[in-house]
């Protein structure tokens, strides 16, 4: 078969960049192919019956070699074509020259140590150990050079905040946990190497925007939201008739601010507990904390629309507004509200039953 250089041409730094990923991922598969021919040999090893044994293990062998021969010619094709690209392309040979190296060594030691085909079985076990090591380390390789970029592609496809889950789906391109774990911690330790933040023990990956005005958009519109609620506090208490007096509409907007830096300073404490019993490769919001309003968005604005009901429950329930009170208000407003949200609940089956007596009648 043929053993000619790959032709391979590009017009940019982009494209030679794209091209060394998939030549990368072709290696990787072809690698990972090997594994399964050393797995096989290995299990052909393990039998018991001498006689069947010496059949598997030549079965085995053969296949392996065959798998070998074949993989040699297309590896070796492949990394020349790379080199090739790295001679062309100088931002290529910064961004992948060392990792190439290494992949390239590990190669190199797997052909030199690669069984013969009329290897002795006893001889076989160590050959193949040393062999399932070299080409996971170029399985592991080819991962750390390739797995970000498409990270980024796959978070591309998913909402700002939501999480994509690493194990799921690149579980085809690492099939040993353990590598993935690494990798995830790869990226955990090089924030800027993909467009999200990293969970390491969670194996979750959530997109964030890490520029540009819409890296804020989270932040302006919940802090917008929490403004316009005071607006509206101040306008129905000194223009309406609400249950507030109108004397006092400065208790109730100073109620209402009270009540959301209650629920901030919940929010705080809890961001303390976080950091504190969290592991170093977990994601807390003291490692982004524009990022982790990203993620939290959603529970945020609902958390906000909770606080709103607090401060309308407090207001109904309370003769006199307290800056104090409405402070543990908001602070423990997933209790409180629940409280507003049963009495409005029962306030509203007895208004709706005599509206259905009114309508009897």
């Amino acid at each position: 078969m043929s053993n000619e250089p790959l032709h391979i041409e590009v017009s940019s730094a982009d494209d030679a960049n794209y091209q060394v990923f998939g030549l990368l991922r072709e290696v990787r598969a072809d690698v990972q192919h090997l594994l399964t021919a050393v797995a096989a040999l290995q299990q052909a090893t393990q039998q018991t019956d001498e006689t069947q044994r010496a059949a598997a293990v030549s079965r085995a062998l053969a296949d392996a070699t065959e798998t070998m021969g074949r993989s040699e010619r297309l590896i070796g094709q492949r990394l020349r074509a790379i080199r090739t690209l790295e001679d062309n392309w100088p931002t290529v040979r910064d961004s992948f020259g060392d990792g190439i190296v290494q992949i390239e060594n590990s190669w190199t030691d797997t052909v030199r140590s690669w069984p013969k085909a009329d290897a002795a079985a006893g001889s076989l076990p160590p050959l193949l150990t040393a062999a399932e090591q070299q080409l996971s380390a170029i399985v592991y390789s080819c991962g750390i050079l390739t797995i970000p970029n498409r990270v980024n592609q796959h978070l591309a496809s998913v909402g700002v905040g939501h999480a994509l889950d690493f194990n799921a789906n690149f579980s085809d391109e690492l099939t040993d946990p353990a590598q993935r774990r690494q990798v995830l911690e790869y990226l955990h330790n090089h924030p800027n190497a993909i467009d999200g933040v990293v969970d390491v023990d969670a194996g979750l990956l959530y997109r964030v925007i890490s520029s540009g005005i819409m890296r804020w958009r989270a932040m302006i519109l919940t802090t917008s939201l929490a403004v316009l609620g005071g607006v509206a506090a101040y306008i129905s208490a000194h223009f309406f008739d609400t249950p507030v007096d109108h004397s006092q509409w400065k208790a109730f907007v100073g109620s209402y601010v009270a009540v959301i830096a209650g629920g901030l300073a919940h929010v705080l404490v809890g961001v303390i507990k976080e950091v504190r019993g969290a592991k170093p490769t977990a994601f807390v919001a003291v490692n982004d904390g524009i990022g982790w309003i990203q993620i939290h968005e959603s529970q945020i604005l609902a958390a906000l629309a909770f606080l709103w009901i607090g401060v309308i429950g407090y207001a109904v329930t309370s003769k006199h507004l307290n800056v104090t009170t409405a402070f543990f208000v908001g602070y423990s407003i997933d209790s409180v509200g629940d409280i507003y949200l049963q009495k409005f609940t029962t306030t509203a089956k007895q208004q709706t039953a005599a509206i259905e007596k009114t309508l009897a009648i």
